[in-house]
C-alpha cells in the first residue's frame, strides 16, 4: 500500500515544517501527490502585526495578504520539489470559512489517503490549527489523520502503542504497514480491563494479536492496564517506552474513551471501517 494523496494543512510555522517532513518521508517519488492547504481565517485577515516568520509586515490589506500567502505557498512548494523533484505538489488557498471545516471539505473532495497535521506547539499569534480536532476530522472524513508532534524531522519509529478495543481491521493493518515497513518497530498492544473481568484479554484482543503476528511479523509486546485513568496510563506507558506512534480509533477519542490532548508522541487516528 502506498499513499497516493497526502493533505497537509499549512500555517507557516514549525508545525508546517514537521508535517511536511513527515509527508516527504511517507511519499512515493513517482506516485504521491502532496496537497498544501492554507485557510485565511477572519483572525488572519484582521491581523496588523507579525504572525509568523513568513508574515513580517506591520500592516497589510487583505489583498496584499492574499498575494503574500500565495507567494509563501509557492515558495514552500518549491522547497519540497527541490527535495523530491518527482513528487507532484498542489497548493490550495481558501479565503473563507473555518480551518477544520475546510480541511474536512478538501479531504473529501480530493479523497485523500492521509492528512498530516502538525501540532508541535500552540500558536501564540495565529490560531490556525489550535481549533482543529484530529480525531473529529478522521471520524467525519473516514481518512487517516497523522497528528505530528515532537521533532521537526521525521524520526524512526521504534515502538508503536496500539490500544485494542475491537478486532483490528485490514485497513488499519495496511496503514500501519505503510507507515512502518522500512522500520519494523515493536508493536505494544494495550488491553484495558475492569477489575471484574474474567481474564486480561478479550477475544478481539487475541484475534488482533494473531492477525498482526501473521501479517506483519513485527516484534510484539502486551500491556494490561486497568480501566481507571486508562488514557493517562496509556500515554504514560507510551512516554516510558519512547513510542514514536500511538494508533487510535477516532470514535474512541470523540466519545471520551481516550483523551490524548497534549501528547508528545505522533498519533494516527484511523476508523475501523471505511
Amino acid at each position: 500500500m502506498a499513499f497516493n494523496k497526502i493533505l497537509v494543512p499549512v500555517d507557516f510555522t514549525s508545525n508546517t515544517d514537521a508535517a511536511v517532513s513527515h509527508a516527504l518521508a511517507l511519499s512515493d517519488n513517482s506516485h504521491t501527490e502532496i496537497h498544501l492547504l492554507h485557510v485565511l481565517t477572519k483572525e488572519t485577515k484582521k491581523v496588523s502585526y507579525p504572525i509568523s516568520r513568513f508574515y513580517t509586515m506591520t500592516a497589510v490589506t487583505f489583498g496584499s495578504l492574499e498575494k503574500l500567502t500565495i507567494k509563501n505557498l509557492e515558495d514552500l512548494k518549491g522547497k519540497i520539489q527541490n527535495a523530491l523533484p518527482t513528487i507532484k505538489i498542489i497548493v490550495h488557498l481558501v479565503l473563507e470559512g473555518n480551518v477544520q471545516g475546510n480541511i474536512i471539505q478538501k479531504a473529501q473532495e480530493l479523497q485523500t489517503d492521509l492528512i498530516i497535521i502538525g501540532k508541535k506547539r500552540d500558536h501564540s499569534w495565529l490560531s490556525f490549527l489550535n481549533t482543529t480536532s484530529s480525531s473529529f476530522i478522521a471520524a467525519v472524513t473516514n481518512c487517516a489523520v497523522l497528528q505530528v508532534s515532537g521533532e521537526v524531522e521525521a524520526r524512526k519509529i521504534g515502538a508503536v502503542v496500539l490500544p485494542v478495543r475491537r478486532k483490528m481491521c485490514e485497513r488499519k493493518i495496511n496503514l500501519l504497514q505503510t507507515l512502518t515497513y522500512r522500520q519494523r518497530p515493536t508493536i505494544h498492544l494495550i488491553t484495558v480491563v475492569n477489575d471484574e473481568d474474567n481474564g486480561p484479554c478479550s477475544d478481539d484482543f487475541i484475534n488482533t494479536f494473531r492477525t498482526l503476528s501473521e501479517c506483519l511479523h513485527y516484534p510484539m509486546n502486551v500491556k494490561v492496564i486497568q480501566r481507571n485513568n486508562s488514557s493517562k496510563d496509556i500515554f504514560k506507558y507510551a512516554v516510558d517506552i519512547n513510542a514514536g506512534l500511538i494508533m487510535i480509533d477516532p470514535f474512541d477519542q470523540v466519545t471520551g474513551k481516550y483523551n490524548f490532548i497534549k501528547s508528545a508522541c505522533n498519533m494516527l487516528f484511523v476508523a475501523s471501517t471505511k
